[in-house]
Formats: structure tokens, sequence, C-alpha cells
């Protein structure tokens, strides 16, 4: 029932980002399931990955990538658990529910002002896998105003996949137009 909105929010990330709808495609295959905890559902899932694609990070690389950080906060090692603690970071919300993870990086973020570059790739290091490194970088980067105004975008992308099919329908007939008067 949701599967318009899906395409049209598909729509505008591939628009707006460094990514294709058949790349998005690819990485929310990739994330599969875990994508449910994503407390702003498919506009927080596209925002992120758009943000991953952006940063050169695309397709299925990014939908694992993607998920790895996920699964890395909802389920951290013991050592992780600890560090988010002594950072402060909540990774759910009082009702036991995931936090966006804008509000979850925009934490972690917070919670390392101050520090030098080497305590804060520890802390991260600590917290995710060392092959979803880059990942992270690129989100953190991301959070706050800039995440918010493209999730906005998103949010607000019905009708983009109509407009994207005209406008290709309108350069395919363009492109006929110049073939026929070049015959």
């Amino acid at each position: 029932d949701e599967a318009t909105t899906m395409v049209d929010q598909m729509a505008k990330t591939s628009s707006t980002t460094n990514t294709s709808v058949a790349q998005l495609g690819d990485a929310i295959l990739t994330i599969g399931a875990t994508a449910k905890s994503v407390k702003g559902g498919t506009a927080e899932l596209n925002t992120a990955l758009g943000i991953l694609a952006n940063n050169g990070i695309k397709g299925a690389e990014g939908g694992t990538h993607l998920r790895n950080v996920i699964l890395s906060l909802q389920n951290p090692t013991d050592k992780a658990a600890a560090c988010m603690e002594q950072l402060g970071v909540d990774v759910y919300d009082s009702e036991g529910n995931m936090r966006s993870l804008n509000d979850v990086l925009g934490d972690l973020n917070t919670s390392m002002d101050g520090m030098t570059s080497a305590e804060k790739s520890n802390i991260i290091a600590t917290i995710f896998n060392k092959t979803d490194l880059a990942a992270v970088n690129a989100l953190l980067a991301n959070t706050g105003e800039s995440w918010d105004t493209l999730q906005q975008s998103i949010t607000e992308s019905g009708g983009a996949a109509q407009q994207m099919a005209d406008t290709q329908l309108d350069n395919l007939q363009g492109q006929l137009t110049i073939l026929k008067s070049a015959l």
C-alpha cells in the first residue's frame, strides 16, 4: 500500500543525490528486513542511502554498510555498549523503539565535540565494524540540518516518479525528432 510513496521517494533520492533508482533498489534489497527498524521509515532509509551515495558508497555496498551500521547500534558489543553509555548516546527511546539515525548519530557527534581526531576515531572504531568506518564517517558528517533538509525533500516527493518518467519521455521524443530530421 506504500509502493507509490516508495517509488516517489526513490525517484526523488536519485534526482537529488549521486545515485540511481536501480542502485537504490540494490541497496534496499541488501539492507532487507533491517530497514524495518529505521524510525523514519522509507524516507529516512532513502536519506541515509542518498548520503552514502554522495560519498561514493552506492548500490548493494551502501545497503550492506547501512545494514551493518544499524545492527552495530542495535546490538552493540559489550565494549561498544559501554562506550555509548559513557557518551550518553541512546539508541532506543523510552518505549524501546529505535530513535532516528539522524538523532542517534547526531548525539554521537555532539558527545565527541572537543575530542581529538584520534579520540573520535577510537570511539567510532569501538562502536562500529572497521569495514564500515567510511560509511559511518559519511553519515556522521551529514547529521543535523543537512540530513533534515534531504529527508524533508524526500518526504515531500509526491509525484516525483511521474515527473521523472515525463522528463525521460520528453527527452526520448526530442531525440526522435532530431533523428527524423537527420534522416
